[in-house]
């Protein structure tokens, strides 16, 4: 294997994408149901190999040099018997009744907001990526979104081309109902804008826009194919913004999100700390997961990654659950270790 040329970003396993939105670890704590009974031997083993390898972490931290290796021998074996373990429980979750839906759920597509400002300032449509948790479930069905990116803009102003910025993010609302695939989700969206004068001082402005985003068409459409939970979806939902710049008048807002709603498949992150780079890569790629290398020059190492160099940190932490795809960030030094 051929070793990374200078950088102090390191390198990226090719071929590999990141994960829209999925960058923030969440654990499974607080999601009831999420692996069934019928599955949860397999957990019960996983849950014993984190143990192990958590044990082994602390056993690798105090060793004499002469004791590593086989200590990172029985790392390596236990991530990779992790890998075999996820997929059997993947494929038990996967065999059993989908009635009531499964509790957790992933929204993977892309957003579009739009603005009806009569000066045409920040009119639109403006586009993002988009990927969120769900939960969904209950009786009556629920859909609650457990997690939301902030999204972003970039307009025109008097002052010039691309001198406007907002942030878009969720502060309310975010609870709904599910029924057959039809959904009807309120929400709360704070626009945080700001505007580069260029005259010594930026102007800073916010507003609210509460809406409810539906499948109703004929701007939506329900999860297909029925009754769901998984599938493809476009939801739809308008109102007034309220304070700010876009309150004045009032402007309407729109935001239509369509994508596909996925079942949720957590991967634990395997322990790499201590690893050669290479072996962190491999451990990473094998996981699922997307690794990314840094350069920590602050202990004295040289300035690239060799064939010497070894993770000191990374993010996320051990044993945090992400999704398919995730970026590993790791922190890689070339000093001798202690």
């Amino acid at each position: 294997m051929s070793v990374p040329q200078a950088s102090s970003r390191g390198a990226r396993s090719p071929g590999r994408r990141r994960s829209p939105g999925r960058r923030i670890a969440v654990p499974l704590a607080g999601f009831p149901g999420s692996v069934p009974q019928a599955c949860q031997s397999i957990q019960d083993e996983i849950d014993g190999v984190l143990a192990d390898l958590n044990d082994l972490q602390l056993e690798l931290k105090h060793a004499a040099p002469e004791d590593k290796p086989a200590i990172r021998k029985k790392i390596g074996e236990d991530n990779k018997q992790l890998v075999t373990l996820r997929n059997q429980l993947a494929e038990c979750i996967g065999s059993q009744p989908t009635v009531p839906p499964p509790t957790e759920a992933y929204f993977i597509g892309s957003s579009k907001l739009t603005t009806n400002d009569d000066n045409e300032k920040a009119r639109g449509p403006f586009f993002d990526d988009l990927a969120f948790r769900l939960n969904i479930g209950g009786d009556p069905a629920r859909i609650t979104i457990e997690t939301f990116p902030a999204l972003g803009a970039v307009f025109d102003t008097p002052f010039g081309a691309n001198t406007g910025r907002t942030t878009v993010t969720l502060i309310g609302g975010g609870t709904g109902s599910y029924d057959a695939g039809k959904i009807s989700l309120p929400i709360t969206l704070h626009f945080a804008t700001t505007i580069e004068t260029g005259l010594g001082g930026d102007i800073t402005d916010s507003s609210d826009l509460s809406i409810v985003l539906s499948t109703d068409p004929p701007e939506g459409s329900p999860v297909t194919p029925p009754p769901g939970p998984f599938g493809n979806v476009t939801l739809f939902g308008s109102g007034q913004f309220i304070g700010g710049f876009f309150g004045k008048k009032p402007d309407t807002g729109t935001m239509t999100v369509t994508g596909t709603i996925k079942p949720w498949v957590p991967v634990a992150v395997p322990y790499v700390i201590t690893l050669f780079w290479n072996e962190a890569q491999d451990e990473v790629v094998s996981a699922g997961l997307v690794p990314e290398f840094f350069v920590d020059r602050a202990g004295g190492g040289g300035p690239n990654i060799t064939s010497k160099s070894w993770v000191n940190q990374q993010s996320p932490v051990f044993g945090d659950m992400v999704e398919l795809g995730t970026v590993v960030g790791m922190s890689v030094t070339d000093t001798e270790q202690t």
